[in-house]
C-alpha cells in the first residue's frame, strides 16, 4: 500500500511551515522530530524507530502547516502513503478506518504519558527512563 522510498541521512521528510501531505512506516533507521525555540536550538520531540509510523499527526489529520521538522538520523527505508490515498483507503478498505483510529489512539496514548511524566518525574527520573526504554538511541 505504501510506496518504498529511501531518505537519506540528514534529510528532510517533514519542514516546519508547510503541510504534511503524507506518512511514513519506518522500515529501517531512525529519524526524530524537532522544533527551533526562539534562541534557535533544536528542541526534539519525538525519535522514530524501525517500525514506527512517522507522521506529523496534527499537520496530517488537519491538513495545517506542520510547526516541527522531521529528519532522517540515518539512512532510512521507508513506505509512504499519501493524505490522498489515505482518503481513498479509508473509503475503499472498511478495515483501513480503524487501523487509522489505532494508530491515532497509540499516539495520544503516549502524548499523555509523556505529558504525565513531564509534570511529575524529575529531569533526572525521565532520562533516566529515557535511557531504560530507548538505549539504542545512545
Amino acid at each position: 500500500m505504501g510506496r518504498p522510498q529511501t531518505l537519506p541521512a540528514r534529510s528532510l521528510f517533514l519542514e516546519t511551515g508547510k503541510v504534511a501531505t503524507r506518512l511514513a512506516y519506518l522500515r529501517s533507521g531512525m529519524m526524530r522530530s524537532f522544533f527551533h525555540d526562539d534562541r534557535a536550538n533544536e528542541i526534539t520531540t519525538h525519535f522514530f524507530k524501525m517500525g514506527s509510523v512517522v507522521i506529523s499527526e496534527k499537520s496530517f489529520n488537519d491538513q495545517v502547516t506542520s510547526r516541527e521538522n522531521i529528519i532522517a538520523i540515518e539512512d532510512c527505508e521507508i513506505d509512504v502513503i499519501t493524505f490522498d490515498r489515505m482518503q481513498e483507503l479509508i473509503r475503499e478498505v472498511p478495515a483501513w478506518r480503524q487501523i487509522g483510529k489505532d494508530v491515532d489512539e497509540a499516539i495520544y496514548n503516549s502524548l499523555m504519558n509523556r505529558s504525565i511524566q513531564l509534570q511529575t518525574l524529575t529531569a533526572l527520573e525521565r532520562y533516566d527512563l529515557f535511557i531504560k526504554k530507548h538505549p539504542d538511541i545512545l
